[in-house]
């Protein structure tokens, strides 16, 4: 189990509103990349996850780049990528798994910080 944190909220963003910056944290089951293949998402890689968002709301447009935190330890394990819906509960989005680029990130992180 995992959590995303995002604003999800694409219907002022549609009205030309504006933003909610109240940040909302959506929970997400993770699924085998087998079944999720298997339920449209065919052209799913190796470095990429699915998660179904549980609760009222899954994350909405614009909140691509989100985080998908590990329930249990508070460790950032993907990135919201992309669905085939938006906003809506039980349906599955794809994240990006953060471990291959572990290196990377840790590469130019160091080099940012010294």
């Amino acid at each position: 189990m995992g959590y995303a944190i995002g604003s999800s909220d694409s219907e002022n963003r549609r009205e030309g509103v504006g933003y909610n910056f109240a940040l909302k944290i959506i929970p997400h089951r993770i699924i085998s990349n087998e079944r999720c293949r298997q339920r449209k998402f065919s052209f799913l890689t190796s470095m990429e996850l699915c998660a179904v968002a549980q609760g009222s709301m899954g994350p909405c447009e614009g909140d691509s780049g989100s985080p998908l935190l590990n329930s249990e330890m508070n460790l950032q394990f993907g990135i919201l990528s992309y669905s085939r819906s938006t906003c809506k509960p039980n349906r599955i989005y794809v994240f990006t798994r953060i471990e291959p680029f572990l290196e990377w990130i840790n590469r130019t992180m160091t080099k940012l910080l010294s």
